[in-house]
Order: C-alpha cells, then structure tokens, then sequence
C-alpha cells in the first residue's frame, strides 16, 4: 500500500497525515525551536502537496516552540499552524 508521502512524491521520513476531510498535516515535533529558516522546506512540501491535490487543505502540526516569524511566512503562503502534542 502506498503511504501518503510516496503519494505526493516525498521522502520517506517527510510525516503527513490526513486530519480531516480534504485536510492534511505536515507534522513536526522536534526537540528544537521550529525557525524561520526551516519555512522553505514546509512550503515545499505543501507544495508538492497542491502539486498532486490543489483542493487540499495543509497545516502544520507542531509543539509550541516556534518562532512567530516562521508562523507569519506560512500564513501568507496559506499554511496554518496548528499546535499540539506528540501522542505516546
């Protein structure tokens, strides 16, 4: 079976997951701050995510250690950040 990354044409260890009705995720919980620099490699990812589905929806899921400026350049490329905890 094909999982969702191979779908949209993604590594492997790129996470998403569907979250609702024609709405995906881009889940990433690290240890480290998330960064403004970190900002093209998501957007690039929901790119490739539109590339494939261009109705769906894409957020980020992520723990609250991230910068606002990152927060800000993702909404502006239609990205919501969603924040939340890792399940055990």
């Amino acid at each position: 079976m094909e999982s969702l990354s191979q779908r949209y044409g993604l590594s492997a260890k790129t996470c998403i997951e569907y979250i609702g009705p024609d709405h995906i995720a881009i889940i990433r919980f690290v240890s480290r701050r998330l960064l403004v620099k970190d900002a093209d490699s998501l957007i690039e990812v929901a790119n490739a995510i539109h590339t494939k589905d261009p109705h769906v929806k894409v957020s980020l899921l992520c723990s609250d250690n991230i910068c606002s400026k990152l927060i800000a350049k993702l909404e502006t490329e239609g990205i919501d950040v969603l924040i939340g905890e890792p399940e055990k």
